[in-house]
């Protein structure tokens, strides 16, 4: 099975030319979706910032070692180097996926060129990557020293077949372009010593508008700043740019935010209280991991549930954060990024 997926997939791929990609289309039956595959190999970076947020949208001017035009309408900022992790939850022999590679410079005058000398050689069958059945993922570096101080732009190429022992076969592809050395990463600070000691959490009296309509969140103001019930606010952005999931990991102690993917309801999600009150807010415990990265957000326990500082939440999913005193209205945007106080 190995031998036939990869044969299959790169003779489709040096078919395809890797220029832009060409689409498979969308069957039916038991032949699953592109939007399904695409589902079973979840992806993620060791950068702490959200795809959403490192994603460029910026029409570039690539040519191929042909000096045919390469479609890239935006890019992935990131660090000097970055691994993708892929993980395989197809479960099944009958996928495998295949990655390959190019890299393009700036020669000086915007246009990015091919470099002969790297990526993806398929007459040598050298460069690629695979991912199959026996995989339960794949860890692949993007960038590196050798780009270092250099204009480069690196596409990878991602090939996902589907060859059922019975029924139609299908292919769905996919291309990424990631610009290397663009993000500083500042390592997280030692953290210090979190007082245990409870604080007044205020009940915020202040109006809530989500995109211009007003929401009637469980919200509390701690210390001059406003802070929501985590699962509340991923509730109500779900379906939006800056939709994001919220996970739980018991065993490690840590609240997981994944950027960018659709949030799973768990239940009693924005019910405000009646006659809320003054409590007891803690610092939490919990590790806050970000697209897989921990970051240092600042949450408190209130009642049994977790509260995020607004603003916090705002910069690491880069949704607008507004103040409006005299109306005594926050406002949050999900169609503008976040803009300090």
């Amino acid at each position: 099975m190995r031998k036939r997926v990869l044969t299959l997939l790169l003779a489709l791929t040096m078919c395809l030319g890797l220029c832009a990609p060409a689409m498979a289309s969308e069957v039916s039956g038991n032949v699953p979706t592109k939007k399904e595959v695409e589902a079973m190999f979840p992806m993620s970076w060791d950068m702490p910032l959200g795809f959403g947020n490192a994603y460029l949208k910026q029409e570039t001017d690539l040519r191929d070692l042909d000096k045919n035009p390469v479609s890239c309408s935006g890019y992935f900022m990131t660090t000097q180097t970055v691994t993708l992790t892929i993980l395989n939850q197809a479960a099944s022999e009958e996928f495998g996926v295949v990655f390959a590679f190019q890299a393009f410079e700036n020669d000086g005058t915007g246009v990015y060129n091919a470099l002969k000398d790297w990526g993806t050689d398929f007459d040598k069958q050298e460069g690629y990557l695979s991912l199959l059945a026996t995989d339960p993922s794949i860890d692949i570096p993007i960038g590196g020293d050798e780009f270092a101080g250099r204009d480069v732009i690196i596409m990878m190429y991602m090939l996902i077949g589907f060859f059922p022992k019975d029924g139609e076969k299908v292919m769905y592809n996919e291309v990424f372009f990631f610009k290397p050395g663009m993000v500083t990463v500042t390592p997280i600070p030692e953290t210090p010593e979190v007082s245990t000691d409870p604080v007044t959490a205020a009940p915020t009296a202040s109006t809530v508008l989500v995109n211009g309509e007003k929401k009637a969140f469980d919200a509390y103001n701690i210390e001059g700043s406003n802070y929501f019930k985590l699962r509340d606010l991923a509730y109500v952005l779900n379906g939006t740019d800056k939709q994001f999931e919220v996970g739980w990991d018991a065993a490690a102690n840590a609240i997981s935010l994944t950027s960018g993917k659709a949030y799973t309801a768990a239940g009693g999600e924005m019910a405000a209280q009646e006659s809320p009150a003054q409590a007891e807010a803690v610092r939490s415990s919990s590790k806050i991991l970000l697209d897989g990265a921990e970051v240092a957000l600042t949450a408190y326990t209130i009642n049994g549930n977790n509260y995020f500082k607004l603003r916090d939440l705002g910069q690491a999913f880069d949704f607008g954060v507004g103040w409006d005193g005299e109306a005594q209205t926050i406002s949050i945007d999900t169609s503008t990024g976040y803009t300090a106080e």
